[in-house]
């Protein structure tokens, strides 16, 4: 069963969501599967008029603290992110003959669509999201996305990992991409 979303095109809340790649394959640390998922949220934001306020790309999920417009709510962004991007991952792991991580995304899609015609599920099926109601609440969750890393044992400070806002926020570092703070 479909989870219900509230739709709140009027309103300007921002939304705090987790994206998973199937089976917890560690992935997206990779520089080019990273890059995907960088390039893809520019092309999508530039689509759908969304602020991205925040975003970590780990090696098996990506947070992003999104803001959207009129142009789409966070059920058509993230449907259309997590779709195209699926297409190029799956693209480059054929490239790079990566067998092994084909095979999850092979049984996960046979997991969870068993009745469908599909090869692969590269992303968990749903995606979390949190309505960010008040600026401490965006605070607490910024926060929580530049310390992903560190705490994950990644980098020893928030600033020196790459694929994150915080080299945005702490050192106005916008070259891996911009991030509307």
């Amino acid at each position: 069963m479909k989870r219900q979303r509230q739709l709140t095109y009027g309103q300007a809340l921002a939304y705090f969501v987790t994206a998973t790649l199937s089976g917890f394959v560690e992935l997206l640390d990779e520089e080019g599967y990273a890059q995907i998922i960088l390039r893809n949220l520019d092309f999508y934001r530039e689509k759908f008029g969304f602020r991205l306020l925040a975003y970590v790309v780990m090696p098996q999920h990506i947070h992003l603290v999104l803001q959207p417009s009129s142009k789409g709510n966070i059920s058509q962004i993230m449907r259309d992110f997590k779709r195209h991007t699926a297409k190029e991952i799956i693209e480059r792991l054929k490239e790079e003959n990566r067998t092994e991580v084909l095979g999850v995304f092979m049984e996960a899609a046979k997991r969870y669509h068993p009745n469908e015609n599909r090869e692969y599920q590269v992303w968990e099926d749903r995606f979390d999201d949190v309505a960010v109601y008040s600026d401490e609440v965006l605070r607490t969750k910024i926060e929580y996305i530049h310390n992903n890393p560190v705490k994950a044992g990644l980098e020893e400070s928030q600033d020196a990992f790459l694929y994150s806002s915080a080299r945005n926020y702490h050192c106005g570092d916008h070259s891996v991409i911009k991030v509307d703070c």
